[in-house]
């Protein structure tokens, strides 16, 4: 987390988060209006069920995108 802080002073145009990062941790990035704050959420084994409850929880951190990134098994979990 200290390493992304200090590559945060240096005010990149945009910067990714994981969801895993403290919500105190985003907000200080968030100090630095200059910085758009991607929050994003990887899975690389499968598709959660619950993609809605997931992405609700990652709006609780004020970002200015939000990428949820999984792994389909099923063309129904494409779709989802």
């Amino acid at each position: 987390l200290n390493t992304i802080l200090k590559l945060a002073k240096l005010k990149p145009e945009y910067l990714d988060l994981e969801t895993h990062v403290p919500p105190d941790f985003a907000n200080e990035i968030a100090k630095h209006p200059e910085i758009k704050l991607i929050l994003s959420y990887h899975n690389f084994r499968e598709t959660p069920e619950e993609l809605e409850r997931l992405y609700q929880e990652m709006r609780k951190i004020p970002a200015h995108f939000y990428k949820i990134a999984v792994m389909p098994r099923s063309a129904t979990d494409a779709l989802r």
